[in-house]
């Protein structure tokens, strides 16, 4: 099997299946409900066992091109902004060679880093992350990454990449929001598949226009450059899971620049290097944190510590406080929704106390959330859209057949949302595999604070 799976690795998933159908009974108080969650809990170990059975031996990923190695994650773009990013890649080199420069022939800037220089480790080796500066505000930057051991062989590679700086100020741009990918791998690379072909439609779509002499601002379509990922990468945390993650995403986060939100299935641990903070290179020195990009607000919560952390929600209203001083979309995410139609609708309720009197009081434009496999829209609610996207990858199914009364849409399909950003209005597309959109809104963004 092209996963090589160790029974190590497989005994542990599969413990991981049968603890979370343990801990599931143990909510319930009557044997229809328990009946249910033992259908839904034999799905979960068929998706455990399916690692044995060559029948679901899927492809996924990237077919590594010539006789070098691909990195084991990475690379991938962490903490850009205008003039600097963060380009990290987990290896097993003694030394990692970068080479970029805005130039695609010529790539003269270089650095490298050696093992002493990454304190990181991960599962098979460490994480090497490399902080490039005095780069422009929206200057495509391409880049080359080498690893070698000790005697100076070549050991692993990535061909050249590229990504882009944020944008100044007022300057228009797109960005693709994708939440639960988990465990159907060849789901959740058709969803990637589809990111990197509708960026190459635009492209096509662009250099036509120019070729014509027809390109302008105005005709310009925008080539999505931000990535967030709303959770539940995987369904169990081991360095496994996480190298297969990046496997099936690298040809994406290779060159969108990658913002990820904390979920249920993120906890990790450090000295293992699967810890959220151990793989990722966010902004601040928590696992929640808030980021600008354009003229665009970002809060990213982490709420499976919300329950008992008024430390967050401190971190949480003052952040709201500072983008209310100025003009732009004020958007927040994380994993799970306040508001939904399946089956998190009671966990949903108990965030709205927190959170729902902050985000009406600052005039929050958009909550996007994750964690239910399909997708849905609210209608404004206290003047807040809510969007729940679940469609990276994680075994589909449908919300409840009563329809919610503050439900404006609710569809059940693998899928990705494109949201463009002009000043401040701001576009919501949700589109699925195929390209096709199935929802979309346009939203104006109101001034915010109290």
């Amino acid at each position: 099997m092209s996963q090589n799976l160790s029974f190590r690795q497989w005994l542990s998933y599969r413990v991981d299946c049968v603890a979370k159908v343990g801990r599931s009974y143990m909510k319930f108080k009557n044997r229809k409900q328990m009946a249910l969650w033992v259908g839904a809990s034999l799905l979960l170990i068929q998706a455990g066992c399916s690692y044995l059975d060559p029948r679901y031996d899927m492809p996924y990923g990237r077919e590594e091109e010539g006789d070098i190695p691909r990195f084991a994650k990475g690379p991938y773009i962490q903490s850009l902004t205008e003039t600097q990013a963060v380009i990290v890649v987990d290896s097993t080199a003694d030394v990692v060679k970068l080479a970029y420069g805005s130039d695609l022939k010529n790539l003269d800037q270089k650095k490298e880093l050696l093992v002493k220089d990454a304190p990181r480790k991960s599962a098979s080796g460490r994480y090497f992350s490399f902080l490039i500066r005095g780069l422009r505000p929206g200057t495509q930057i391409f880049y080359h990454l080498e690893g070698f051991d000790d005697e100076g062989k070549l050991i692993e590679a990535y061909p050249v990449s590229a990504f882009r700086m944020a944008p100044s100020w007022g300057q228009k741009f797109s960005f693709v929001v994708v939440g639960s990918s988990e465990n159907d791998h060849t789901q959740h690379q058709l969803v990637m598949d589809s990111i990197l072909k509708y960026r190459a439609k635009v492209r096509k779509h662009n250099e036509d226009l120019k070729e014509d002499g027809k390109l302008s601002p105005t005709t310009e379509a925008l080539i999505p450059e931000l990535f967030f990922h709303l959770g539940n990468f995987h369904t169990a945390v081991s360095d496994f899971n996480w190298n297969r993650f990046f496997k099936i995403e690298r040809d994406v986060l290779s060159q969108m620049a990658f913002f990820p939100v904390k979920a249920s299935y993120t906890v990790g641990r450090r000295e293992e290097g699967t810890s959220f903070r151990e793989i990722f290179r966010i902004p601040g020195k928590h696992d929640y944190y808030s980021y600008r990009y354009g003229n665009a607000a970002f809060i990213v919560i982490d709420s499976e510590d919300l329950w008992s952390s008024s430390t967050q929600v401190r971190f949480l209203e003052d952040q709201l406080k500072k983008a209310s001083l100025q003009k732009g979309p004020l958007i927040v995410m994380m994993h799970r929704p306040l508001f939904s139609s399946g089956a998190r609708a009671e966990e949903g309720k108990i965030l709205q106390k927190t959170l729902r009197p902050l985000f009406e009081k600052y005039k929050v434009d958009l909550v996007l959330s994750g964690m239910e496999h399909f997708y849905e829209r609210s209608k404004p609610i206290g003047g807040v859209t809510y969007v729940s996207t679940g469609g990276g990858g994680a075994p589909l199914y449908s919300p409840r057949l009563i329809k919610s009364k503050w439900s404006a849409i609710s569809y059940s399909s693998y899928h990705f949302l494109l949201i463009e950003v002009d000043g401040d209005k701001f576009v919501l597309k949700a589109l699925n595999q195929e390209l096709e959109v199935f929802d979309i809104l346009t939203i104006n963004s109101r001034k915010h604070g109290p």
